[in-house]
């Protein structure tokens, strides 16, 4: 009985532990995706919606490392305070491919 309660215990502390490391991660993609929309609307689309491009670059790259790293370089390269034309002739590379709708 108490090694039952042992190994409980452990899956507990491994759950909760793979709960606050993965929370910051999603938090962290959702906030970089926001930088993307806002850019794309702002410099490229007003029409585009924004929450639903946040939703649609969120789901498109959650759990998907490759695609996560291409979110945050995108993020951090629409994040500079450039002027549209800037962003857009510099970030075009890094944000290619990240759907808006």
């Amino acid at each position: 009985m108490a090694r039952a309660h042992r190994h409980l215990g452990c899956l507990a502390f491994v759950s909760v532990a793979l709960v606050l490391v993965a929370a910051p991660a999603c938090s962290s993609l959702r906030s970089h995706c926001g930088d993307y929309c806002e850019r794309v609307h702002e410099c490229v689309d007003s029409k585009v919606d924004v929450t639903k491009c946040e939703d649609a670059c969120h789901a498109w790259a959650d759990g998907n490392s490759e695609r996560e790293n291409k979110v945050d370089k995108c993020s951090e390269c629409v994040s500079q305070q450039d002027i549209c034309s800037d962003a857009i002739s510099r970030c075009t590379a890094d944000c290619l491919g990240i759907p808006v709708r």
